[in-house]
């Protein structure tokens, strides 16, 4: 496996508990929008090493982003702790969760951090300005936990293709969005279930639920993409 080294130019605090750093890259780094890439904070120290979704799409050239959600293991504190400068090691892209042009009307499930691949879809598609249909119904338990919800907004307004539905499970009075878990109600109010290709997102428990949906919908097995996203600490 081919390693790079980068250099964390920005680090921010996207919600309470999801953190992003924003990598600047002296090569040329190839990856297809959805991919995942190792990172390493110590060579053969394997609680520094984790598996992480690219969170930006490969039209932004000469940096790469990262977000995870924050703990009290090594690794994440040490993600958290990370300053501007910090040398950080990153493999190659791997992983076979990307993007297909050919899906015209895409529907992209998600829940919590596992927006971050999404993330990368969705630049891509606004930044490359594809006709591509994109309808994203993201889940979080508080209003506070949706991540990107700024950037996605504007990236709405400038793309008559996209959408973006928040759901909120845990709202408030203030909350007037979908305030439900996503359920086989939702999916066919907000996608062609005899078309439409579907991309799974998040938690283990929540991608074999809309697996689940999915196939109880008749939705046929090439037209459901996903990727888990382990429970580590």
């Amino acid at each position: 496996m081919k390693w790079y080294v980068s250099v964390v130019e920005e680090l921010r605090h996207e919600t309470p508990t999801i953190d992003l750093v924003k990598l600047k890259m002296d090569i040329d780094y190839e990856f297809r929008p959805g991919q995942w890439a190792l990172l390493e904070f110590e060579e053969n120290n394997p609680a520094m090493k984790r598996v992480l979704s690219i969170a930006c799409s490969p039209t932004r050239r000469g940096y790469i982003e990262f977000a995870t959600r924050i703990s009290n293991s090594d690794f994440k504190q040490r993600f958290k702790n990370l300053k501007k400068g910090d040398k950080v090691r990153v493999s190659e892209a791997k992983g076979n969760f990307v993007f297909n042009e050919d899906d015209k009307s895409a529907v992209f499930l998600s829940g919590g951090i596992g927006i971050t691949p999404l993330r990368s879809m969705i630049q891509y598609v606004c930044d490359k300005r594809l006709k591509n249909k994109i309808m994203l119904l993201y889940s979080n338990r508080t209003v506070e936990e949706i991540a990107f919800r700024t950037e996605f907004e504007e990236l709405e307004k400038s793309n008559p293709n996209l959408r973006i539905i928040n759901i909120v499970t845990d709202s408030g009075s203030a909350w007037k969005g979908l305030s439900k878990r996503i359920d086989a109600n939702i999916i066919r109010e907000y996608s062609d279930v005899k078309n439409d290709v579907y991309y799974v997102c998040g938690p283990q428990v929540m991608v074999d639920a809309m697996v689940n949906i999915l196939n109880s919908l008749s939705v046929s097995k090439d037209r459901i993409k996903f990727e888990n996203f382990s429970e580590y600490k």
